[in-house]
């Protein structure tokens, strides 16, 4: 099975990346939401060849919904392109991310950026990886903290209301915030300690199912903003090293 998802997530990479040089076909799918070519291309490829080799698995995808097989204890949660925005745009931040559940608990996370070439994993148990080599959260104070966020396409409250965290952090001394367009790439990259801290509301199971495992392996705190442990159909998230995690809490919970 691990070789097998990377190999899943491999493929998809090749994909998008020939898109990305390619004349785009874009289409909306609702509330400011948009699909393209690529994104079916990519998740048509991922389940047709885990439906040869797992038939009896259930397939949870972005785009074509849910493939259930009764019975099923494993769950295969996948986001063919995610950061949709930004490949429209050409614009490089974005990713494939993959992710095997067994009986609700995650076993296997990966994350692809075909355009930079960084192909990040995790084991559960196991640790996480960026090409193979071992990575780990940082240790900054807030201070000296690179801190993420994302808005989901749905414009409401909570949106607004993150513009107010967003500067109250600020105020609180970190030395920058980010909004990068894919909250799998914005998770891995508080993994390997390009961000301290990662947050962001109004999220679906595919946006950090691998994502998240992979920061949890390399040692981030990841909950939702009530400090439960993160769960697949959570629609909150925080991932932080844990000298920043309490600092960046006490603000989103006065939001």
């Amino acid at each position: 099975m691990k070789s097998f998802i990377i190999s899943l997530a491999k493929e998809a990479g090749k994909i998008l990346k020939a898109g990305y040089y390619k004349t785009k076909t874009i289409s909306s799918k609702g509330s400011q939401g948009i699909v393209t070519d690529t994104d079916i291309r990519a998740e048509t490829a991922i389940i047709k060849r885990i439906k040869k080799r797992y038939p009896m698995h259930s397939i949870l995808c972005e785009e074509s919904g849910t493939h259930i097989k009764s019975g099923a204890e494993y769950l295969w949660i996948i986001d063919p392109l995610d950061g949709t925005t930004n490949f429209a745009h050409n614009n490089t931040a974005f990713c494939t991310s993959i992710a095997l559940f067994h009986k609700n608990n995650p076993l296997y996370g990966a994350v692809y950026s075909p355009i930079t070439d960084e192909f990040f994993f995790a084991e559960r148990g196991k640790g996480a990886t960026l090409n193979g080599r071992k990575i780990r959260v940082s240790r900054n104070s807030l201070r000296n903290a690179l801190l993420c966020t994302g808005f989901a396409y749905k414009r409401d409250r909570s949106m607004f209301s993150n513009l107010d965290v967003i500067g109250n952090i600020l105020r609180k001394g970190a030395q920058g915030i980010r909004l990068d367009g894919s909250a799998a790439l914005d998770l891995c990259y508080v993994a390997c300690g390009k961000y301290d801290c990662f947050w962001e509301s109004n999220l679906s199971p595919w946006d950090i199912a691998a994502a998240a495992l992979i920061a949890e392996e390399a040692g981030a705190r990841v909950t939702d903003f009530k400090k439960n442990k993160w769960q697949l159909h959570g629609k909150e998230i925080i991932a932080s090293n844990k000298n920043i995690y309490d600092d960046v809490l006490k603000v989103l919970k006065r939001k």
